[in-house]
């Protein structure tokens, strides 16, 4: 087993791999990815209470927090703007596709690719 310090200097590695040398967003990780880890371990019958403890610690939010000033001095919020991905946009993206297409493979896919925007559009997970 893990002792929580040497989970905190994993974690925290993890977190300056991931955004310095990736360039993954600190709010992400902070939001998506630690939590999704604790989960996969209570799914894989796996005990997180450790895992949470060295993700709530003093040093693993010192990290994540000075990335996060870090990334939005770097990436104001006002250019981190969310654009719809309409029906229209994912017709019009397999129309932009199709006109590359040299094979008829090529466009197979691309019609995959347009029935799965579309699907996604539609039915949204």
């Amino acid at each position: 087993m893990v002792s929580c310090e040497e989970l905190e200097g994993l974690i925290s590695r993890y977190v300056a791999f991931e955004c310095g040398i990736r360039k993954i967003s600190p709010h992400s990780i902070k939001r998506s990815y630690l939590p999704n880890i604790a989960n996969d371990m209570i799914m894989k019958d796996k005990s997180s209470a450790t895992f949470r403890m060295a993700v709530n610690s003093v040093n693993v939010k010192t990290v994540l927090n000075g990335f996060m000033k870090m990334y939005d001095r770097a990436n104001p919020k006002m250019v981190r703007t969310k654009v719809a991905f309409t029906l229209q946009m994912a017709c019009e993206s397999v129309r932009i596709l199709q006109k590359e297409c040299a094979s008829s493979l090529d466009h197979l896919r691309v019609q995959r690719v347009g029935l799965a925007m579309k699907n996604w559009y539609l039915f949204p997970a």
